[in-house]
């Protein structure tokens, strides 16, 4: 099932106005850039999903299956399949680690980090294309709003997959 606004107000009918209005343009405004990045996403020969996978790849200390399919939140056969297709595109590479050679790592290639960058210049002028009329002081105090969020957000213990796990 896709999530959209409707289904996460009709979640979270009961709690605040503000917090749910908040997820809910969060999601919206997710969901708006990820369609309108789609061409490029075409263009490097990328699935949503396996873009995601990269991301983690180029992000992670020293990604596993295991860590990408913990960070997606999905099977490890549903990495491997990703990770797999991304390896034939020439994207990644597995290697043995260097401190454990029972370790499998996934390392991006040099066209994989082109190409994960190439996405994230598309979200960027997206996003600028979006913000170029608003107030810079709105444009400001909405990102500083938004990290603040996040460090929130990842500071809970209970979230395996916090942020903080991809500087």
């Amino acid at each position: 099932m896709v999530a959209t606004s409707r289904t996460i107000g009709s979640i979270g009918a009961a709690r605040s106005s503000r917090e749910l209005g908040i997820a809910e343009s969060v999601h919206d405004l997710m969901r708006a850039v990820l369609h309108r990045v789609e061409p490029t996403l075409e263009e490097e020969n990328l699935s949503m999903g396996r873009f995601w996978a990269l991301h983690l790849v180029a992000n992670l200390k020293e990604p596993t299956l295991t860590t990408v399919a913990r960070h997606l939140s999905v099977r490890n056969a549903s990495a491997c399949s990703a990770v797999d297709g991304l390896e034939a595109a020439g994207l990644v590479r597995r290697r043995r680690s260097d401190r454990d050679h029972r370790r499998v790592e996934i390392v991006p290639t040099a066209r994989g980090r082109r190409a994960e960058a190439a996405v994230w210049r598309a979200i960027a002028r997206i996003v600028r294309e979006a913000t170029d009329d608003l107030p810079s002081e709105d444009v400001a105090t909405t990102a500083r709003t938004l990290r603040a969020l996040v460090r929130r957000v990842a500071a809970d213990p209970s979230n395996p997959s916090a942020p903080e796990a991809l500087a």
